[in-house]
């Protein structure tokens, strides 16, 4: 499934997307980047955009700190969406099941955050 172009309507604010600075989220980067989107989730509201554009891998702890992320996101009545996922991270989504959970859009805005 591919993500769809968002709407003018529909595109996330400058102020609610977290971009993603490192070209892959696993065991190694994922507990650095926990803090940092839980921060934006508390700052900028718990309705979060997370651009991925510049990550082209993600493992099963990456993954997992993501669902987390979206667990508590959910528990401030927000959401986490993921947008500009290239085509191996929206493939690990798909077979882990986990593009279900989360909701992908292509395009957007996105701000510089690390």
């Amino acid at each position: 499934m591919e993500p769809e172009e968002l709407p003018e309507t529909e595109r996330p604010a400058e102020d609610n997307v977290f971009r993603v600075e490192q070209e892959s989220i696993d065991e190694t980067s994922a507990w650095d980047l926990r803090p940092a989107l839980l921060r934006a989730l508390y700052v900028q509201g718990p309705k979060l955009w997370v651009d991925l554009s510049r990550v082209n891998f993600i493992d099963s702890t990456g993954l997992g700190m993501l669902v987390g992320v979206l667990k508590e996101a959910r528990e401030m009545e927000g959401d986490v969406r993921l947008m500009n996922a290239g085509r191996e991270v929206r493939r690990i989504l798909q077979v882990t099941g986990l593009e279900a959970l989360f909701e992908m859009a292509a395009g957007g805005t996105a701000a510089p955050r690390a």
